[in-house]
């Protein structure tokens, strides 16, 4: 796990935060993306992208409600 990929400890303190909230539930979620293009025309290397995307999670149930929220900015 590298230093930019939430911890363990973080899931469970959002869902521990939410449940000291009054939440009946919580579930927290991570998900780290990375994705490589290469692009090339008649043989020739033309250009290279590579994006990475780090998200967090959370949905809270209270009763028969749930709400939902994410957050991609994880600096």
């Amino acid at each position: 796990m590298s230093d930019k990929t939430p911890s363990p400890d973080i899931l469970n303190d959002l869902i521990s935060a939410a449940l000291k909230a009054g939440a009946d539930a919580a579930e927290a979620v991570s998900a780290h993306r990375a994705s490589l293009s290469v692009g090339v025309r008649n043989a020739a290397l033309e250009d290279v992208e590579r994006e990475e995307s780090r998200d967090l999670g959370l949905r809270v149930f209270i009763g028969r409600r749930q709400a939902t929220v994410s957050a991609s900015d994880l600096s």
